[in-house]
């Protein structure tokens, strides 16, 4: 049964990949097939019945992505060809590193994809070349998806940033001009329009990012505003700006992580991968132990926390025995310069689990500090190897 639905599903998306308005030629009969919903339900199909194939063959423990095929997922997949196809309609900027990682996964996703869609056109499928093609192909998939959420908020930061400079330059523009009883009229003809236009530009930034975006307008203004009054150079303003960008998109991650754990029912994909992530990056910092990976994984139990989270069973006595753990790790191996912030960070989570807070926000407030915390440590193990 399987068999005979891949291949039906396969050569509709051949047909689909092989329309000749599947093309740089022409955007809008190219977007038509890409967002037509019969086009999109194919594709979602046949990804549903090859994951299930593919979860059902997978034995490890940490070797299975499993990724939500929802329809804005499967959107988020084909838009890889039009990045292919149409950088510009994308806002794409060819020299952002975000952007070349993404157009790099993607390409690695898409090469996976074919080879994948190739093993389901034959006549008699191989279950062992299709299980390790579904292997590939998702993991490649799973990476591509995160990294497109990673360009996504970048785009996203940098409108916000510009339409806080448009703000702040219709207010300062505006302040130069003068108040006679001449032209009183006009005056306020042209403060009307200003104040409008200041307050279509407001809503836009909220309207990108409801939860964050006056803090981030307030910080840009703020930084916007130093640069005139202290005639910053170019150089001292675009690292004052690149160090408020990046604390701005660190805000907005977490907060995307925080609100995905919170969904009913929970989206745990950022959240886990993540987690996975802050496991091999302090496996990657601790040589004292050719075993540390098992001893963490046997203190971080992934698949567990996953499930608790997702069935809302998770314990405080388990997240209080894994916070120590990693602590005591941190405390080994930072710089001592770190201990203020690490002490403080320590008191503000104790007083978290003491309180009995929403669990949700002590697992992201914990993993936002730790995974900095572990990458500054590998990145300066990293520049000292080096010497």
């Amino acid at each position: 049964m399987m068999n005979v639905e891949l291949k039906n599903l396969s050569k509709k998306i051949n047909s689909i990949l092989e329309d000749e308005n599947f093309s740089d030629k022409k955007f809008n009969l190219f977007r038509l097939i890409i967002t037509k919903i019969d086009n999109l339900k194919t594709f979602q199909s046949f990804f549903n019945i090859l994951q299930d194939f593919y979860l059902d063959k997978e034995k490890k423990k940490y070797l299975k992505p499993k990724i939500n095929l929802k329809l804005l997922n499967i959107k988020n997949f084909l838009s890889f060809f039009t990045i292919l196809y149409y950088p510009d309609i994308m806002n794409s900027n060819e020299e952002s590193i975000t952007f070349k990682n993404l157009k790099k996964i993607g390409n690695s996703m898409r090469i996976y994809f074919f080879l994948l869609l190739n093993s389901t056109n034959k006549e008699e499928l191989d279950e062992i070349v299709l299980f390790t093609r579904c292997k590939d192909f998702f993991r490649n998939f799973n990476e591509y998806l995160c990294s497109f959420n990673d360009w996504k908020e970048m785009d996203k930061e940098c409108l916000i940033y510009n339409l806080s400079k448009t703000y702040f330059f219709l207010e300062k523009d505006f302040e130069k001009e003068k108040h006679t009883d001449e032209n009183k009229e006009l005056y306020e003809l042209t403060k009307q329009n200003i104040e409008s236009e200041k307050k279509k530009t407001l809503e836009k930034i909220l309207s990108l990012d409801r939860s964050l975006g006056n803090e981030k307008f307030l910080s840009y203004q703020k930084l916007l505003h130093e640069g005139r009054e202290m005639e910053l150079k170019h150089k001292e303003f675009i690292d004052k700006l690149v160090v408020s960008f990046t604390k701005n998109m660190k805000k907005s991650f977490w907060d995307l992580m925080k609100k995905d754990l919170k969904k009913e029912p929970s989206n745990t994909n950022l959240f886990i991968n993540n987690l996975k992530e802050l496991i091999n990056t302090i496996v990657a910092v601790s040589p004292r132990n050719k075993n540390i990976r098992d001893e963490i994984i046997n203190v971080i139990d992934v698949e567990l926390i996953e499930q608790m989270i997702k069935h809302n069973a998770y314990r405080y006595s388990d997240l209080e025995g894994i916070v120590e753990y990693v602590n005591n790790i941190l405390w080994e191996y930072q710089a001592p310069v770190e201990d203020e912030i690490t002490r403080e960070y320590e008191i503000n989570i104790r007083k978290m689990m003491d309180n009995r807070e929403d669990i949700i926000d002590v697992l992201v407030y914990f993993m936002s500090f730790t995974m900095e915390k572990f990458e500054n440590i590998l990145l300066f193990k990293f520049s000292i190897n080096k010497k």
